[in-house]
């Protein structure tokens, strides 16, 4: 019995959104762990939502639309037709992506098997040789790395970026957070995007800074963040761990649920 629950007794958070949560906290508590949903990514309408409207109206334009999220899939899909899509080459960062535009009956054109990031489409030689001369979307949410977008101008493609969405944080501290650890209630978070892990560590700055200001005991409210280990989507986004930062940070090989599943039980990392 305790070989099924791998997790049983360990207390996990999952900052995924709200609205993409589910499967992951499903797939932890059926591992035996106790869930803490906290998430610290929002999907928002982009601020210049006309002008995006006014971009995705003429998508029959382009030869090729590159779709880096399900978020991007799923805002996309809610102005324009699927008929317009199957004019186009498509290609997704990652099966996650992919699933979701087969959900609409599309298939990608371009999509890697493992490792789901832009690195990974942009080794994709047929992904390379495709490029030259043609006229991209990148549909994507505000902000992000611009990997992508600087390897398709260096290789010849004509690139527009369309934002159809972007990332807010909803949460205003870590008081939630920091009652648990004091009660032996956390013993990881899983942290899934550079964005989420930003906002991570400013909330915790936050919660320092005014923790402390009412507190003679400065060095427990410090501290209190260095016995919490942290389980990253990939090792790349290790750059947005400060360097005042001393727990355990473990990494999986990509963010998708499965692989973070993996990570926590059969290699046993908590």
């Amino acid at each position: 019995m305790e070989a099924s629950l791998p997790l049983k007794n360990k207390w996990i958070v999952n900052t995924r959104a709200a609205h993409q949560a589910q499967p992951l906290t499903e797939k932890l508590r059926d591992a035996g762990a106790t869930v803490i949903n906290f998430p610290l990514l929002e999907i928002d309408a982009p601020e210049n939502y006309e002008d995006v409207e006014h971009q995705l109206s003429a998508l029959e334009q382009y030869d090729l639309a590159i779709f880096i999220s399900t978020n991007a899939v799923e805002r996309t899909l809610d102005k324009v037709d699927v008929s317009t899509l199957k004019k186009l080459k498509l290609a997704c960062v990652g099966k996650k992506t992919g699933l979701a535009l087969k959900k609409h009956g599309l298939d990608s054109d371009f999509c890697p098997e493992r490792f789901f990031n832009s690195e990974a489409l942009l080794a994709l030689d047929a992904f390379q040789q495709f490029i030259p001369g043609k006229k991209i979307a990148l549909i994507k949410g505000e902000g992000g790395r611009d990997l992508l977008q600087k390897s398709l101008l260096k290789w010849g493609g004509d690139v527009d970026s369309i934002n159809v969405y972007r990332r807010t944080c909803p949460q205003h501290n870590l008081a939630l957070l920091k009652n648990h650890q004091q009660r032996q209630e956390l013993d990881i978070i899983i942290l899934t995007s550079g964005f989420s892990i930003d906002h991570f560590f400013e909330l915790a700055d936050k919660h320092s800074e005014t923790a402390v200001a009412n507190s003679n005991n400065k060095s427990n409210e410090n501290n209190w963040m260095n016995s919490v280990t942290l389980l990253l989507g990939s090792e790349r986004l290790k750059s947005h761990i400060p360097d005042s930062f001393k727990g355990k940070v473990i990494f999986a090989e990509d963010p998708n649920d499965d692989t973070l599943l993996k990570e926590l039980t059969i290699d046993n990392k908590l």
